[in-house]
């Protein structure tokens, strides 16, 4: 299978809920951040992180780069990976999801087609838009969105050509419930560690 042009990981987030970066969590001898650039590194064919926090990360052999609006959510350090990026299709994901799995993201790539522009787990209402795949050609659309005063990550994909995957579908492919499930909370972190 071919790999995606690139991997575009958000990092940076508030939270809030945990107290602490989750992206620096220790997550068995690689930081959270590491790990999820390890996943996208095995889907992609280059990987970039966005975050307006660039003093805080570092990751070997990884650009890092400044959100273009800093502290304006998720959309935003979509439009950033995005136009860095290029033409193509991309994984975007954010960096607190320990138990995606490698398999998921390809299941999801089988089902690569000219008419769509985002693929995404679960449906409109609840679908996961920070662990999707976006073709390049979704950016105006996304810029044009954003413009507008627009910050809702899943108000944004019901504006585009969105092909949804049930979560159900997706965790049996990969033998995983969790599978898109975040570390929020420090008990998050706790039962991930124990395995």
């Amino acid at each position: 299978m071919n790999k995606l042009k690139s991997g575009i990981v958000l990092a940076g987030g508030k939270s809030s809920r945990m107290g602490q970066d989750k992206a620096l969590l220790d997550m068995g001898g690689k930081t959270l951040l590491e790990w999820t650039v390890h996943l996208a590194r095995e889907v992609a064919r280059d990987v970039l992180i966005v975050t307006d926090k660039l003093d805080r990360y570092t990751c070997a052999g990884v650009d890092i780069v400044a959100d273009v609006y800093p502290e304006s959510g998720p959309v935003s350090g979509i439009i950033t990976g995005m136009r860095l990026a290029g033409e193509g299709w991309h994984l975007v994901t954010a960096c607190d999801m320990p138990w995606l799995k490698k398999e998921a993201v390809e299941y999801m790539m089988h089902q690569i087609s000219g008419d769509v522009e985002v693929i995404l787990p679960g449906s409109a209402d609840e679908g996961e838009p920070l662990c999707a795949l976006y073709s390049h050609h979704a950016l105006q659309q996304i810029e044009r969105y954003f413009a507008a005063g627009r910050r809702s990550a899943r108000g944004m994909v019901k504006d585009l050509h969105t092909l949804y995957i049930s979560r159900e579908e997706l965790c049996r492919v990969c033998h995983e419930p969790r599978l898109f499930r975040s570390v929020n909370e420090y008990s998050d972190w706790q039962e991930y560690t124990r395995g």
